[in-house]
């Protein structure tokens, strides 16, 4: 879904539970709140998705139930108290939020984000970084940047790798610490939560040598195997300390869908098999390759993302099953081109290939753009003296390699 609505007096008003997934939304509201999701204890989540909800005279997110987000990006803002007490705010219930980047900012008489429940924040499992920036710089001098109910106290919780920073005291705050922090005489009016490995309040540490890491491509496969399983696999590429797999189930017209981490591996394993799938389904994969520099994980190298069929296909479509080139040995001269005839294979002849809007049926990457380039069309051009690879694949990642010397 992709949405832009303007309405009075809210943006967009749903009496029961709602669900926003996969979507664009963009509300605003000059009576309202943007997103007012009551009566009774609904449950408002959004997943998958980015939000911008504002409001002239409420809050930007509201419920009278639950209030969950997850990997999302959401910008929201408030002015005062017409309709709402905060910019996001769970009137009778709680507040979780993973993997979310959001922005929210408060007016006159708004706090940032507040909850009757608990208030849990988590991180580590989605495409997205936990970092949220909480900013209630206009408010006065009684509202927060998070308060939680005064009748029924919640408890505001964090994952390990999590932390609160509070930039007006210079400090971190820890989760013991947070509800006398966040909801006090001297409560924060602007904190800002995170992961802890972008936070460094140490002096600088002393910058290491770069990993050495193979200049080769990353690429990755998948191959149907049974009924409701993918069998994902890569390259090794040395020098990577391990790989991380995304994964997701490919939707109609390539829609937006974000690939969600699904495993990290270590350097030695270079395939995983990925069951109780759905059967004759399109997925779509991609391994990133990682190495820990200066206490973090740093991502070196990225697959495109290949698309397959569980059971090897539907009614209609197949998987790829190999393909040929007309050359794989080349030798060009300087500035010369060369133009690659492909043939991809089905794994089932009587069946079609994937349809283009998963991805072309047939791409083309060179190893080294210095020597040798490539177009989407298969036209190799001799660059400088050297040697390279042109790899010619298909939609799941079988492919074929052509060695090129340029002269």
């Amino acid at each position: 879904m992709n949405t832009t609505s303007t309405s009075r007096p809210d943006g967009i008003l749903v009496y029961y539970n709602a669900t926003i997934t996969d979507s664009t939304v963009k509300t605003s509201s000059a009576h309202g709140n943007g997103i007012d999701c009551g009566e009774g204890s609904n449950t408002l989540t959004i997943k998958n998705s980015t939000i911008e909800a504002n409001s002239e005279r409420g809050g930007g997110l509201y419920c009278e139930g639950n209030i969950v987000l997850d990997n999302s990006t959401i910008t929201a803002s408030g002015k005062d108290t017409t309709w709402a007490w905060a910019v996001i705010q769970a009137s009778g219930g709680n507040i979780d939020i993973t993997d979310c980047v959001m922005n929210i900012v408060s007016g006159t008489d708004v706090l940032g984000m507040y909850a009757d429940g608990n208030l849990s924040f988590h991180a580590g499992q989605g495409s997205l970084d936990t970092n949220i920036d909480i900013d209630s710089r206009n408010a006065n001098e009684n509202k927060f940047a998070i308060r939680l109910s005064n009748k029924n106290p919640g408890v505001i919780t964090l994952d390990d790798n999590l932390e609160i920073v509070l930039p007006e005291k210079g400090t971190i705050g820890k989760v013991d610490e947070v509800p006398t922090i966040l909801d006090g005489e001297s409560a924060a009016k602007h904190v800002t939560i995170k992961e802890k490995e972008g936070i460094d309040p140490q002096p600088e540490p002393v910058p290491q040598p770069a990993p050495k890491v193979s200049k080769a491509k990353l690429l990755a496969k998948a191959t149907a195997k049974g009924t409701k399983s993918l069998v994902i696999s890569w390259n090794k590429i040395s020098g990577a300390e391990g790989y991380d797999i995304y994964f997701a189930k490919c939707k109609k017209n390539n829609s937006a869908t974000s690939l969600k981490r699904i495993k990290t591996v270590k350097a030695d394993k270079i395939s995983l098999t990925k069951t109780s799938l759905k059967t004759k389904t399109a997925y779509k994969v991609r391994v990133k390759a990682w190495v820990m520099k200066d206490g973090k994980k740093s991502y070196v190298k990225t697959s495109p993302v290949v698309h397959a069929y569980t059971a090897g296909g539907n009614k209609t479509y197949t998987n790829p099953k190999s393909v040929s080139v007309n050359k794989t040995k080349l030798s060009l001269k300087k500035g010369k081109t060369f133009q690659i005839k492909a043939t991809v294979y089905k794994l089932k002849k009587s069946k079609k290939l994937m349809p283009t809007w998963h991805c072309p049926k047939v791409r083309y990457l060179s190893s080294n753009t210095a020597i040798a380039k490539v177009t989407s069309k298969g036209k190799i051009k001799a660059i400088a003296k050297g040697t390279c690879k042109v790899y010619v694949y298909a939609a799941n990642g079988v492919k074929k390699t052509i060695s090129v010397t340029v002269k």
